[in-house]
């Protein structure tokens, strides 16, 4: 397996106040690794960090992908990031086209898409018409349709009931089980963690706190 991502002393500051601390992390290609910790313990940081939405303070990151050849790269942020006029099928050719997906390749995607995440039924809604759970649903779906490389994940079931959180969880395994893209998945869920996880990065207060297996991580 290769190398994805380096974090190379990484750190992250807004003025005074240190987000992220001397990191080091190396992502292999065809893992899940999780982030593991609670609210403000670094996690959407070194996801955005990932995802080149905000540069480091210190340190390095390293990404094997070229200008020739770069990585497919999706993004699913913790706050719902869909179009709130725009309908499911309306959603998912937009993006598309962003993606420069073909035409032909993004409505046989998406529809594999809406099929799996049980969405059937809901191509013609608004997006601000959807359940909370619906919208989590559609915001994987917009993350996956251009069939990444690599997916970046921010608490991908945070704010759901436990049904919608299973569904999701499962729809994850399935992804991690098939093998062919890295994802990366912050949680504050331990059980959770350990169903989808290679390895399992603990985080607190900025910091890695371990890094493992996850039989050798938490009580």
């Amino acid at each position: 397996m290769g190398v994805i991502f380096e974090l190379r002393q990484t750190g992250l500051r807004f003025g005074a106040f240190a987000a992220l601390t001397a990191i080091d992390l190396k992502v292999m290609e065809g893992e899940t690794l999780i982030l593991l910790g609670p609210n403000g313990a670094g996690k959407t940081c070194v996801l955005k960090i990932l995802a080149g939405l905000l540069p480091p303070s210190s340190g390095s990151v390293l990404r094997p992908g070229t200008e020739a050849s770069p990585l497919r790269l999706g993004y699913c942020p913790q706050a719902s990031a869909i179009w709130e006029n725009l309908t499911i099928t309306e959603q998912l050719a937009l993006a598309a086209a962003l993606y420069g997906v073909d035409k032909n390749r993004a409505r046989k995607r998406g529809a594999a898409l809406l099929e799996e995440y049980r969405l059937i039924g809901e191509e013609r809604t608004l997006g601000r018409e959807l359940s909370r759970g619906n919208r989590r649903k559609l915001n994987l779906v917009l993350s996956l349709v251009h069939e990444p490389d690599v997916l970046l994940l921010d608490e991908p079931e945070a704010e759901l009931d436990a049904p919608s959180r299973a569904a999701i969880v499962q729809s994850l395994l399935r992804l991690s089980k098939r093998g062919t893209m890295t994802m990366v998945i912050s949680t504050h869920h331990q059980q959770e963690a350990g169903q989808l996880a290679s390895r399992i990065v603990e985080l607190s207060s900025g910091r890695m706190v371990s890094c493992g297996e996850p039989d050798g991580i938490g009580p």
